[in-house]
């Protein structure tokens, strides 16, 4: 990711978005027919290596549609990304279900994959916003976005909305089935709803900015979070356990999106990084949050560890007052001086 940050501002987000998509392309294909435990490993590196670095690319590649249209998509992007994870599962499910091998279809994302991202490379689709590149190679990085306050805080924001993210998706089916006894279909159901809750906000968020500020959706999403999530915990009553994280899933969904977004405002020539630095510290969460929530599951039970959610969604209604209110900066700069300002690293 902090890599894939380097390359886009230096070169093209296309360029890391193909490079990162052929080599995804062939990860998985070796995962196809490998044979060996080992290499198995190291695919497996391979493949989350560069799909990480994918996807700073195509965040930081929305980022700069956005301040170059002047449009607000990054939540479509994200909607995509739920939506047809979602279309992937069901759809592999199926095929599986039906006799087709796993072998074949790996092969054909493989091959899917690879196409797509070619075409990517030798096409000139997505706007380049990377003007003056020896002056922007030479200065840019003069001071990291990880010394920058307001894209650190955006971060820390995307880390708490993910570690939410995080906890649900792998310890709600656990609650209903194992702490509340309740049937397969329930705990299914849970999993189901939170990701159907995921693209639904998030195609819903992108009307909502279109209308609201950014800032005070953030604020209503974690006040809406930490609701879903009390209810969620409170009761053993099936419909509304479900309900409530459906609320979560709803909420959390706007989040990662406009923070993105927002991380690019700071630093409009800096997508890459900006991506970068967000998807480091936010994706991190996913790493923290299994073990976190399980270690305190044995002191203290499930459902008061899931409680914890609660404190990441109520912190991120807080923590959205300290965002500085740049937008108002940016458009009362001109141009050459936004430009000054962001080569100067003081953006």
């Amino acid at each position: 990711m902090i890599l894939g940050g380097r390359i886009v501002d230096q070169f093209n987000p296309r360029v890391l978005i193909g490079i990162t998509g052929l080599t995804m392309g062939l990860a998985i294909l070796g995962i196809s027919q490998v044979d060996s435990y080992l290499l198995l490993v190291g695919t497996f590196l391979l493949y989350f290596a560069a799909n990480s670095a994918y996807d700073v690319g195509i965040n930081a590649a929305g980022i700069n549609i956005e301040q170059t249209k002047a449009q607000q998509i990054l939540t479509y992007f994200h909607a995509a990304f739920s939506g047809f994870a979602a279309v992937g599962a069901l759809l592999t499910g199926i095929l599986l279900t039906v006799g087709v091998n796993f072998r074949l279809l790996y092969i054909g994302l493989s091959i899917g994959v690879t196409i797509v991202s070619a075409l990517l490379l030798l096409s000139r689709s997505l706007p380049d916003r990377q003007q003056n590149r020896k002056q922007i190679k030479e200065n840019v990085y003069h001071r990291s976005l990880f010394r920058n306050f307001a894209v650190v805080l955006i971060a820390v924001i995307v880390f708490l909305s993910y570690f939410a993210e995080g906890t649900i998706e792998n310890w709600s089916a656990v609650y209903l089935r194992t702490w509340l006894t309740l049937p397969i279909i329930v705990g299914a159901s849970g999993v189901a709803l939170f990701h159907l809750a995921m693209a639904t906000g998030r195609l819903g968020g992108a009307q909502l900015i279109s209308v609201f500020d950014r800032r005070w959706i953030l604020r209503a999403a974690g006040v809406l979070g930490t609701v879903g999530m009390v209810l969620s915990v409170i009761t053993t009553i099936p419909f509304l356990i479900l309900v409530g994280l459906f609320v979560v899933g709803l909420s959390m969904s706007v989040v990662s999106p406009i923070e993105y977004s927002l991380a690019g405002d700071f630093a409009p020539r800096r997508s890459g990084e900006a991506s970068s630095v967000v998807s480091v510290v936010g994706w991190s969460a996913f790493i923290i949050s299994p073990a976190l929530v399980g270690g305190l599951a044995e002191v203290v039970g499930l459902r008061a560890a899931l409680a914890i959610v609660i404190l990441t969604a109520s912190l991120i209604a807080v923590l959205t007052y300290r965002i500085p209110d740049h937008d108002s900066q940016t458009e009362k700069q001109s141009p050459s001086e936004l430009n000054q300002c962001t080569l100067s690293s003081k953006d």
